[in-house]
């Protein structure tokens, strides 16, 4: 894995063109932040999220970060997530609004 930055409970990897975000959170049984990301393009994001939500999929989380995302559970309650955007893109909203104790390689 290339690592791309860290800070004090997390970092940014990536292995080939997959993009892992690692986050150190407290962990509370089916309430903490462990979840899958998948990148859908910027044209197909608000269709596909309406057709998630107009199916009364729940919502987990709401988007704090860089980025347009849908942060919801699946049939089985597992957290999942639709992100517009790239590692790039991320990185550079970093400079500017930097995660505490970040460090970019």
């Amino acid at each position: 894995m290339t690592p791309h930055a860290k800070w004090i409970n997390g970092a940014y990897l990536t292995l080939n063109k997959i993009w892992f975000c690692l986050l150190c959170d407290t962990a509370i049984p089916s309430d903490d932040y462990s979840h899958l990301a998948f990148n859908v393009s910027a044209s197909n994001f608000q269709s596909v999220k309406s057709q998630i939500l107009k199916n009364g999929i729940k919502e987990w989380k709401l988007n704090k970060s860089e980025g347009e995302s849908l942060y919801f559970l699946d049939p089985n309650g597992h957290k999942l997530e639709l992100h517009v955007g790239s590692l790039a893109q991320r990185l550079e909203s970093l400079k500017l609004m930097p995660y505490e104790g970040l460090e970019l390689f």
